[in-house]
């Protein structure tokens, strides 16, 4: 038993310095800037990152973008809402995809107040081209007027971009510009 629980010690030892040498060896550079929407009804997305099922596949209008980025990261890309698998917290409560649409109680209104969504998004640099996996929540103040708060999960690249991670903020009207903040981390360049 005695050995047991010093080799489970040594490999907690060992993980954590694993874990602890890549998040010392990756650059991470913080971001921030803002970013615009307006439709893409080509949804170039698709192209751009195939495989996952995007709305635009269902006849969903409206659900792809041109996103234009500037700040820190400065380029031009494409966005694309997809149907992804939302499973319930609560035992037995069942899966759906996304977009889901909230109604919630004690705010006066039977129509949706929040709508979740998921993306994808492509964003191409002088330098590379930034991948990410995007889901955030977006609040219709009007029936012009949407706020959005979301997250974009970076989940690699090409160019100066390859291999990398990070998690981007966005949050505002994204079709008249929104803020974004956050970090992007790559590799180190090998020798």
């Amino acid at each position: 038993m005695q050995q047991l629980k010093r080799s489970l010690n040594v490999a907690a030892a060992a993980i954590v310095a694993v874990a602890a040498a890549a998040d010392a060896a990756a650059d991470c550079t913080p971001v921030s800037g803002s970013i615009r929407l307006s439709p893409d009804d080509s949804c170039r997305i698709m192209q751009l990152y195939p495989g996952p099922a995007y709305l635009a596949q269902f006849g969903v209008p409206n659900s792809c973008f041109r996103v234009v980025v500037s700040g820190t990261i400065n380029g031009l890309g494409y966005a694309g809402q997809t149907a992804e698998q939302a499973v319930s917290a609560i035992p037995n409560g069942g899966a759906a995809l996304t977009p889901q649409f909230l109604t919630e109680s004690g705010l006066g209104n039977s129509a949706p107040t929040r709508t979740l969504f998921t993306a994808r998004s492509a964003i191409q640099t002088q330098t590379g081209r930034i991948y990410t996996a995007d889901a955030g929540v977006v609040f219709n103040v009007s029936s012009t007027v949407q706020i959005a708060a979301e997250q974009l999960r970076i989940v690699g690249g090409n160019g100066a971009y390859s291999g990398a991670s990070g998690v981007i903020t966005v949050s505002g009207n994204e079709f008249t510009g929104a803020a974004y903040t956050g970090q992007i981390c790559t590799p180190p360049i090998a020798d």
